[in-house]
């Protein structure tokens, strides 16, 4: 097989799961973004908007649309980090806690029961290999940029 077709393969699955991540939120009147940033509050309580933008490759004004959404609803904080007092760390308040429990708790629920029908080492391997992929394609990318300069 080629490295075209491994390619359009990976490339078809992973598009297939984002697509479910979509799906899963438009059904609980989410959009996937906020999910996402939430998500991310959620597995990192303390985390900036540039650490979700790119732990997710989202846009700064995506997130920042999100953040500001979220912090009207009185879901989250904003506090001045300490190193750079323009950078702004994100945590939960309480209410935001238990909106993300109760609106991502299925979710939650949902990746756990999908993850027991996967062995450990197999979902290492998956995880591990993604993030190889990755790496080696952003160097190939920038590789190629060069080549255009």
């Amino acid at each position: 097989m080629s490295g075209r077709k491994h390619a359009s393969d990976f490339y078809s699955a992973y598009a297939q799961g984002t697509a479910l991540y979509v799906k899963w939120a438009a059904n609980r009147g989410m959009s996937y973004q906020e999910v996402l940033v939430l998500y991310s509050l959620h597995a990192e309580n303390g985390i900036t908007q540039k650490s979700i933008c790119n732990g997710y490759g989202l846009p700064k004004q995506t997130v920042n649309a999100v953040v500001r959404s979220l912090k009207e609803r009185g879901y989250i904080t904003l506090q001045p980090g300490e190193k750079d007092r323009r950078e702004k760390i994100m945590t939960l308040t309480a209410e935001g806690s238990e909106y993300t429990e109760r609106a991502l708790g299925p979710l939650f629920d949902i990746e756990e029961r999908v993850c027991r029908n996967i062995d450990e080492e197999r979902f290492l391997r998956m995880t591990e290999t993604m993030e190889l992929f990755n790496l080696l394609f952003e160097k190939e990318m920038e590789r190629d940029l060069q080549k255009d300069e």
